[in-house]
């Protein structure tokens, strides 16, 4: 008869199992805009926007989403953040299905094509600015700000004003919105992998 699994290899079959998890699953996922045509508007057939979309993402991977204009790209993006509902499908997020839930509810944010960052605050300020208006206390703010630079290495410019960042550091602070919304506990990719779906 096997001796027990100690504490610390159970521990570590667990970590390797959840790494191997899906952060994001997405699963045939549709979303149709009817065709109205008459007098009483009745629908005559759909426009297909996103057709049957399937993916899975992993915790430290990076999804590129390519295509042409009017293929479905923006619209798969706001089926994934909440701000339009899918006609079909399904979406799950940290193991949990948010179909169906709010934006707010979902917990996943939006980075857009072109950051905005605070000019007038610092880089802190910026950092904190999500935060505080998830009303976190002072203390957490200052605590969560401090790790979240030094996971991104921009420690060295939390007292600088975000209008003499390079175009570079003004996009990282941009992406630095999501990860309080995004991760709970602040944590960041320390490796990144890149794939074409």
């Amino acid at each position: 008869m096997s001796e027990p699994e100690s504490r610390e290899s159970i521990s570590a079959h667990e970590t390797t199992k959840s790494a191997r998890e899906p952060i994001l699953s997405v699963r045939d996922l549709k979303k149709h805009y009817p065709l109205k045509s008459g007098v009483i508007k009745h629908t005559v057939g759909s426009v297909k926007a996103v057709d049957g979309v399937s993916f899975d993402l992993y915790p430290g991977e990076t999804l590129g989403v390519v295509g042409e204009s009017g293929c479905g790209k923006s619209t798969l993006g706001r089926l994934l953040v909440a701000l339009e509902q899918p006609t079909e499908g399904s979406i799950v997020f940290d193991g949990q299905d948010v179909t169906g839930r709010t934006p707010q509810a979902r917990n996943i944010a939006q980075v857009f094509q072109f950051p905005v960052v605070y000019d007038t605050m610092t880089v802190a300020e910026n950092l904190a600015f999500p935060l505080r208006n998830r009303g976190m206390p002072a203390e957490r703010v200052r605590e969560r700000v401090g790790r979240i630079a030094e996971m991104l290495d921009m420690s060295a410019v939390l007292d600088r004003r975000a209008s003499g960042l390079t175009a570079d550091a003004s996009g990282t602070v941009a992406v630095t919105f999501t990860i309080p919304a995004a991760t709970p506990a602040g944590r960041a990719p320390s490796s990144v992998t890149r794939r074409r779906i």
